[in-house]
């Protein structure tokens, strides 16, 4: 179907805006790279600049990609065969509301210390001080190399890929001044609220008081300043400059395979900046979201460049401020579904992403069949793409075009919308255009506001938006729809924060549903039949409400160079691209670690 001229002149635009851009960028790339340093493998990416950085992984200043290079977890997770690799843990059994895990015990930390049991505890003991385990009963170290998780009652499959999954970041000679009281407080709430679901008014105010503990004693393991992250996986961070990080091959690590010496993050925060160290051959690897002819560009420049297309396990799109006339109005949201067309929108956004289907739910479209049963899928509603029927619906519920062709409320007033976007995010920046100039020529005023990510962030959780491009589900690392339907539907989820989600929406049979609740049991539960139920509650509210407009199913551009540096890149369909669904970070460093990426030249 052929589509109205402004819109396609905007595509067109939009596309040779993003080339241009990379190839404009190539000549500094060019002229500055450098081709006989130090081996060792590069790739891209961003950390605090110093003097703000620093080594605690907890807080502000300590993150950055460095650290999937630095620390590992138990057991790496690969969705495609279903498997865990074994890390730090070398096995684990579940029996009812127990978890016990043996850990390798030839681990060790940079700083030589052994890894042990204690270890595990103290990291876990600080994830809970930040608000994991709710029904985590104990934590137990019956040796060095045994640690053993107890919950009130047995555990869904979310919350022991948590314990499985999670990076184990607080070594016990480190952070042991927080995590014993922190055991402590633990120990004591388990005496005041044990299993009880339901507070009584004392053991709400013992809970209420607990956050406060909690809060105190985690802003004083924030305050830790090591000058460099303390980890177990193969590599050191050994230089941090605004330019480049360093990591230097740990003589302590257990990795005995990884045979890369050195890792070298260059800085590259944005897509145009990462296409011109791919132009350049300045790095390894990225994954820059990249327009087709940029690609070409790219691999036509440097044919040992290869290009991977990875699920990303999230989805792009749009969450709506339900406090902002009229996008609290369903009709106008559903109106909004049915004026955009998702494929078109994909090309300009993602290229090579999957176009999220007209149903509207917050799962990857391969996971549906697992969460909708037939019969919910009978009541959901379609967002085709359908602007006549937006138009007609729009009319229908009053709202009405003034002699300029610009839409009305039903009260009379004049409609325009503005988009927030994180600045530097090039293709949310495009995606976003591309609705901007599509709402604009279909009589919705719609533009595009850039934002600094923290101040952004800020707006999205104070709920001063109109709409907001956002990452809707999210599969990463844990690769279960809970954490979607949290992020939506919980107290304090992100997305429902943003729209304004009341905590009670009425259901499919008609009667308020206490969304928290559900949440809970979607997470939780060990029940594969209750968890379901409740997850049906919730996908049948996100179709109808529909508090976000998914876009596209985001799909990662993988690039790799093979024999500059480093060589042994896996084909496509090697399930260990899986990983990704960590970080795809995670997949460079166990490559790295494992040694199945080695440095060029003679074996």
């Amino acid at each position: 179907m052929n589509r109205p001229g402004p819109f396609q002149n905007r595509f067109d635009r939009l596309l040779k805006w993003g080339l241009s851009l990379g190839l404009l960028a190539l000549l500094p790339a060019c002229l500055a790279s450098p081709t006989n340093q130090v081996s060792g493998f590069r790739c891209s990416g961003s950390w605090f600049i110093p003097p703000s950085f620093h080594g605690n992984p907890w807080s502000q200043g300590g993150d950055g990609t460095h650290l999937a290079f630095v620390y590992e977890p138990l057991f790496l997770y690969l969705p495609d065969s279903q498997t865990y690799l074994p890390q730090l843990g070398l096995s684990y059994k579940i029996s009812g509301k127990r978890l016990d895990i043996k850990l390798r015990p030839e681990a060790r930390w940079h700083d030589g210390r052994p890894f042990t049991s204690q270890d595990v505890k103290s990291s876990f003991l600080i994830y809970w001080l930040q608000g994991w385990g709710g029904r985590l009963k104990k934590i137990e170290t019956p040796d060095p190399h045994t640690v053993q998780f107890e919950w009130h009652e047995a555990v869904g499959p979310l919350e022991i890929r948590q314990v499985l999954g999670r990076r184990i970041q607080a070594a016990a000679h480190l952070f042991g001044q927080w995590s014993k009281p922190a055991e402590s407080l633990l120990h004591t709430a388990q005496q005041t609220l044990g299993a009880d679901r339901r507070y009584s008014q004392a053991q709400q105010r013992f809970y209420e008081n607990l956050q406060l503990k909690k809060n105190d004693l985690l802003q004083a393991a924030y305050a830790l300043r090591p000058p460099e992250p303390i980890g177990t996986n193969a590599y050191r961070v050994s230089k941090v400059t605004s330019s480049e990080l360093v990591l230097k091959r740990s003589p302590h690590s257990w990795h005995k395979a990884a045979r890369v010496q050195e890792v070298r993050i260059l800085r590259g925060s944005t897509n145009d900046v990462m296409w011109a160290y791919l132009l350049g051959g300045d790095i390894d690897a990225s994954h820059a979201t990249t327009p087709p002819d940029v690609a070409q560009q790219i691999q036509r420049l440097n044919p040992r460049v290869k290009l991977f297309h990875l699920p990303d396990f999230a989805n792009f799109g749009y969450v709506f401020n339900f406090r902002k006339p009229p996008l609290g109005d369903r009709v106008f949201r559903q109106a909004l579904a049915r004026l955009l067309d998702r494929d078109r929108l994909r090309m300009v956004g993602s290229y090579y992403s999957l176009t999220s289907d007209s149903q509207q739910l917050p799962l990857m479209q391969s996971d549906a069949s697992h969460w909708v049963s037939p019969e919910l899928k009978a009541g959901l509603l379609s967002y085709h793409y359908q602007p006549k029927q937006a138009f007609q619906a729009l009319s229908t519920a009053g709202y009405t075009r003034n002699s300029q062709g610009q839409w009305l409320t039903p009260q009379g007033q004049k409609i325009a919308l503005e988009i927030a976007v994180i600045a530097g995010y090039s293709d949310w920046v495009l995606a976003s255009e591309a609705v901007a100039a599509e709402l604009s020529h279909m009589g919705i005023p719609t533009q595009v506001r850039t934002y600094d990510a923290a101040l952004y962030h800020q707006l999205l959780r104070q709920g001063q938006i109109d709409l907001a491009a956002a990452f809707g589900f999210d599969y990463r690392q844990l690769m279960h729809p809970g954490v979607s339907l949290d992020r939506l539907f919980s107290q304090g989820g992100y997305l429902g924060m943003a729209a304004g989600l009341p905590v009670r929406l009425t259901g499919r049979k008609g009667r308020p549903l206490a969304l928290q609740e559900r949440v809970e049991t979607v997470v939780g539960s060990a029940d594969a039949n209750a968890a379901r139920a409740a997850a049906e509650d919730l996908l049948w509210l996100a179709n109808q409400q529909l508090p976000f407009l998914a876009i596209y199913e985001k799909r990662i551009s993988v690039f790799a160079l093979e024999g500059e540096r480093v060589r042994g890149w896996p084909q496509g369909d090697d399930p260990i691209w899986s990983l990704s669904s960590t970080s795809i970070d995670t997949v460079y460093a166990y490559l790295l670690s494992s040694g199945r990426l080695v440095p060029s030249g003679p074996s």
